[in-house]
């Protein structure tokens, strides 16, 4: 999924076990109680859009002061995709199953997985 589509995400399906339905996928992805609680301070913010900045929904992450701080954080070379290697990582690394880290990431095959994690 690409990193626009995830700050295009709406209320719709939230809460669902805890997890959030891709609307690009259709997919349920899992949530930690860290993510479920930065979701929920979210709430009534907006009526449709779950992430917003100053009550306008955020269209694009990688603005001004992104950049700012991942300089301050001393972060080069930063690739919002790299989030999604780091999880199925720290997953793998924790015994999740291949095929269910597959469904988490939504790859197509354990081979992708693999790759991966």
């Amino acid at each position: 999924m690409h990193v626009t589509t995830k700050w295009s995400c709406r209320w719709r399906g939230y809460p669902k076990a805890l997890g959030w339905i891709s609307e690009e996928q259709c997919r349920i992805r899992t949530l930690n109680s860290d993510a479920v609680e930065v979701l929920n301070r979210q709430i009534g913010k907006h009526p449709a859009r779950v992430f917003t900045f100053r009550g306008n929904p955020i269209a694009w992450a990688n603005t001004q002061a992104w950049r700012e701080a991942l300089k301050l954080a001393r972060i080069e070379d930063f690739w919002w995709h790299y989030l999604r290697h780091t999880r199925a990582i720290w997953l793998a690394r924790q015994g999740t199953p291949l095929n269910v880290l597959r469904e988490l990431g939504g790859w197509e095959s354990e081979s992708m997985v693999r790759r991966y994690a």
